[in-house]
Order: structure tokens, then C-alpha cells, then sequence
């Protein structure tokens, strides 16, 4: 649509207006006057020429003509290229091409061209079906273009929520660096018990730890009597030694997350660089990081001994152990840790693990709302921490039972750990791997 005509699907065709003063190609002696031409304005671009002079010569058109002549070549061969170039429009006899501009972009011409090898260029058997095969291709790069900014916005969306919890456990393990101090401060307030007083904010103390023994002032909290306040210290000594653990345990599984995303990224790079794109292997990646995504954005229950919080899954001893594909494994290490994380922790979609018909410990690994289950290698890597985890822990093949943990349920007054499952695969793993 301009402001001259209207082509439009379904419409009457309406040619271009006649433009006056200028060379109809079609007409005789057409070809003789651009040679003539050509000679007086040597010194300008004949694309630019061609396009001043004669009626009907797009852009795309005035560029191939320049292509097909080349500086100080005779007036036949400009003749003969010009010829060549108008023929399909006395006869009729075009040539539709579809022409592979990038990767990503294609075009269509009535006639085929030198301006591109032949490799990137494909015969129609009509115009129609050459506009139909670059309009399928537009819908590709659409559809290509949205994937491509569904993986970079996930990974872009992960990383910078990681590089927050990051931050976060490195200040838990500096904190954890403090708790030495706190647990002589607590050891001072108890060797020097005697000059401590009721109800005091602070107490003067003798360091025993240091050479000389200075003087020592340590702040106290005036409800507490000095073992009251000793035994305060001694806590927030362990709680910053545990909380430093936990967190050396996350920056471990946050560099792994960000390795996997720097590698999707590496393999997106690889992908968009290929001659031809695979959609396949696009989707493919796009699914994978939308896992990791899941698994990275849902928010981890974590105690990193910063404050007074409960502790984590209530004092079960559960361990957390990331997998290669960035979601999260919950290890059992006793019947009752069993018990609490298969019935309090792990949701209906999560997969539940467990060595078929002898003692383990019960393995689920988190799958969020929405997100994609685990790959084999990621499973196959839960089993493997299941059966080390089990009285066949020195077996060379264990056969791993997994379900859906809404698969599983736990009969009533059965004792801690004791469940039935239904609906499972069976893996077989070495626990030496």
C-alpha cells in the first residue's frame, strides 16, 4: 500500500503509473540510449544511472544491472546485459527465485540473480510459490527469534537471581569466620563469671587468649546471668559455624547452576553461528534451560546460621545434593528423615527414589510447577546417590525403584520410613561410579 496503489490478496491487480520522461525498456532502441549514457556519466555508479534515466528499475534491479557490467566494458556487453535483464518483461518468460540473504532472511524475485552463488538460491515454479516459501520462512525466523529470546531471557533471569544468592552465602560464610570470637568471648564471660554482675549491658574481663591478658570489655544482654550470657555466645558461635556450612554447601550448587547456564549459552552461540539453524536442537535447549530456570527460580529453604530461624526441615537430617541438570536432590540419612521428607517435604510431582526391596535412603528430587523432569543422566545420578545410601551400598548392580512421590503413601501406625509405591521404573546402577 502507497500513496499511488493498492495491492492487496484477492484484489485486481493495479500497475505502477506511467512515468513520463523517462526510457520504457521495452521500447526499440531502449538498450542503444543506456549505452550512450553510460558513456557520458562514466564516472557515476551505473545502478544509480539507471534508475534516474529508466522507467520500471527498482533498487534491487539497478544493483544487478551494475553486477552484470563491470567499468569500461564495451557498449555490446552493456547492451546484451540490458537485454538480458528486460527480456522476461517483453516475453513473459520469468524465473521466480527465493534468494538466501542471511541464515534468517530470505527474498523473492521474478528473475534469478548474480548478485548472490548459486548455492543460495532456489528455483520456483511460480511467483506465488517463491512469496510462499519466504513467507514460511519468516514465520521460522519468528518462531526461531521467540526461542532464542526464551533462553537468553531465562538464562539472563536465573543468573542474576543466583548472583543474589551469592552474595547472600558469601556474607553467611564471612559471618562463619567470626565464630572463633564468639566462642572466647563466650569462654571469657565464664572465666571471669566472678566479676560479671546482674543485670549488667557489659563486663570488663581479663583476655586470656592474648599474651599480656588485657582488659577486655564484652557486651551483655542485661536479662541473662553470666552463664545465661556465655551459653548465648557459645550459640551464636555454632549457629555461625553451621550456617557457614550450609553456605560453602550453596556457593558449591550456585557455581554448578551457573556452568550449566554458561554452557546453555555457549551451545545457544554454537547454534545461532550453524549455517543452517536446527529448530530441534533450539527446542531441545529451550526446554533444558527452562529446567534449570525452574529449579534456580524456585526459592531455596535454606539456614545460614545468620539469624534465629528454625532449623531446616525441622532438625531432620536431609541432605541437599544438586544434580547435573540444576534441579535438587533431598537425601534421607534416617528412618525418620525418611518419614518427614517423603511426607512433609516432597510434593505430588516431585520423583520419589528408593533401592527396590531392601533398606535406603528415600532420594526425591524437586521438580517445580511447570518444569521439565530430570533427563536420564540427572536420574540416573539420583540412584546412584540412592544406592550408596542403602545396605546394598557395596553390590556392584542395584536396582533403584522411581515414582511419582503422589504414587506413594504411607500405611497408617506403619513404622518411620516404611511406605508402599506404585507406578515405578527401575533403574540399575553401580554405586562405585
Amino acid at each position: 500500500v502507497n500513496r499511488l496503489r493498492q495491492v492487496l490478496p484477492a484484489q485486481r491487480y493495479a500497475p505502477p503509473p506511467e512515468v513520463t520522461g523517462l526510457i520504457d525498456p521495452r521500447s526499440p532502441g531502449a538498450a542503444r540510449r543506456i549505452v550512450e549514457l553510460l558513456a557520458v556519466r562514466r564516472s557515476e555508479d551505473p545502478a544509480e544511472v539507471i534508475r534516474e534515466e529508466c522507467q520500471g528499475f527498482s533498487p534491487f534491479l539497478a544493483r544487478e544491472f551494475a553486477a552484470r557490467i563491470t567499468a569500461g566494458v564495451d557498449g555490446d556487453a552493456i547492451e546484451q546485459a540490458f537485454r538480458g535483464l528486460v527480456a522476461p518483461l517483453v516475453d513473459g518468460r520469468f524465473t521466480p527465485t527465493t534468494f538466501r540473504i542471511t541464515p534468517t532472511k530470505q527474498a523473492a524475485y521474478p528473475i534469478a540473480s548474480i548478485q548472490f552463488p548459486p548455492e543460495a538460491q532456489t528455483a520456483s515454479t511460480s511467483m506465488n510459490e517463491a512469496l510462499d516459501a519466504c513467507s514460511q520462512a519468516t514465520e521460522r525466523t519468528r518462531g526461531r527469534e521467540s526461542i532464542v529470546g526464551s533462553v537468553q531471557g531465562r538464562i539472563a533471569r536465573a543468573r542474576k537471581l543466583l548472583g543474589r544468592r551469592r552474595e547472600d552465602a558469601e556474607r553467611a560464610v564471612r559471618a562463619a569466620a567470626d565464630a572463633e570470637q564468639k566462642q572466647r568471648l563466650g569462654d571469657l564471660i565464664l572465666a571471669n563469671s566472678w566479676r560479671v554482675d546482674d543485670g549488667a549491658s557489659e563486663a570488663t574481663v581479663q583476655d586470656y587468649y592474648s599474651p599480656e591478658s588485657p582488659e577486655l570489655v564484652i557486651a551483655l544482654d542485661p536479662k541473662l546471668n553470666a552463664q545465661q550470657n556465655a551459653e548465648a555466645y557459645f550459640d551464636r558461635a555454632r549457629r555461625a559455624r553451621e550456617g557457614g556450612v550450609v553456605a560453602a554447601g550453596r556457593l558449591r550448587e550456585i557455581e554448578a547452576q551457573m556452568r550449566s547456564l554458561q554452557n546453555a549459552e555457549y551451545r545457544l552461540g554454537e547454534l545461532l553461528a550453524a549455517q543452517v539453524i536446527s529448530m530441534d536442537a533450539l527446542r531441545t535447549l529451550d526446554r533444558e534451560v527452562a529446567g534449570i530456570s525452574a529449579v534456580v527460580e524456585t526459592e531455596p529453604v535454606e539456614q545460614t546460621g545468620g539469624g534465629r530461624n528454625e532449623p531446616e526441615f525441622e532438625g531432620h537430617r536431609i541432605s541437599r545434593v544438586p544434580l547435573m541438570s540444576g534441579h535438587e536432590a533431598l537425601v534421607g540419612q534416617s528412618a525418620t528423615a525418611n518419614d518427614y521428607l517423603t511426607t512433609r517435604v516432597a510434593a505430588p510431582n516431585d520423583l520419589w527414589l528408593h533401592v527396590r526391596s531392601a533398606v535406603s535412603a528415600h532420594v526425591v528430587i524437586r521438580v517445580p510447577r511447570g518444569a521439565l523432569a530430570p533427563p536420564l543422566p540427572a536420574l540416573e545420578q539420583a540412584a546412584i546417590i540412592c544406592a550408596r545410601n542403602s545396605e546394598q551400598k557395596h553390590s556392584s548392580v542395584v536396582a533403584v525403584d522411581y515414582t511419582l512421590k503422589k504414587h506413594v503413601r504411607k500405611p497408617r501406625g506403619s513404622a518411620p520410613g516404611m511406605v508402599l509405591y506404585t507406578h515405578e521404573h527401575t533403574l540399575h546402577v553401580d554405586p562405585a561410579r
